[in-house]
């Protein structure tokens, strides 16, 4: 029995674990230590950001445009996608990394529409490539908004990662947080 959950807990965090694409035109799986090669020639930006603490990225919002960035922080590699489907608009954090080390990183995600100065914001878990982008579509585990797209209206998207183990250890340095 022992055994069998030592396989288990190396199964969670094996490098060739299979992961699906986080690209939603793409339907390959790729084992997990190869996931970025297959993924670099989907990204259309690439952030090496070196603010250890947060960030915040702002992009034009296209419903036509595809959208993977790749982002480098706390590091880590992280993977920013969007999805359109109807009028609905998703998007989420990916970490490279497994369930448990997504836990750490949470995301404020804001979507301002820049002519009329609304601005809604969501406050969300990365999720972990581990996790299939339908299954998170599934269980609202994203950023959703309805939006009407039109081309006069400008709108954009910002987002603040945090890592919150870190941020707890530096707020409790005296309390015996460890890693």
């Amino acid at each position: 029995i022992q055994e069998k959950e030592k396989i288990g807990e190396h199964e969670k965090d094996c490098v060739f674990r299979p992961i699906k694409c986080p690209d939603f035109d793409c339907l390959n799986e790729v084992a997990f230590i190869q996931l970025m090669d297959h993924v670099k020639p989907h990204c259309f930006e690439v952030k090496e950001l070196t603010d250890s603490k947060k960030f915040k990225l702002t992009q034009d919002l296209n419903p036509y445009q595809r959208s993977i960035t790749q982002i480098v922080a706390f590091g880590k590699t992280f993977i920013e996608v969007g999805r359109i489907q109807g009028n609905l608009m998703y998007r989420w954090i990916y970490l490279l990394g497994s369930l448990d080390e997504a836990k750490n990183f949470y995301c404020h995600i804001s979507c301002k529409n820049i002519a009329k100065g609304a601005k809604i914001t969501y406050f969300v878990q990365v999720r972990s490539v581990d996790e299939d982008y339908q299954t998170i579509i599934d269980n609202g585990d994203a950023f959703i908004i309805k939006r009407t797209f039109n081309d006069k209206e400008k709108s954009e998207i910002s987002y603040e990662l945090r890592n919150m183990k870190e941020e707890a250890k530096d707020e409790n340095y005296e309390s015996g947080i460890d890693d």
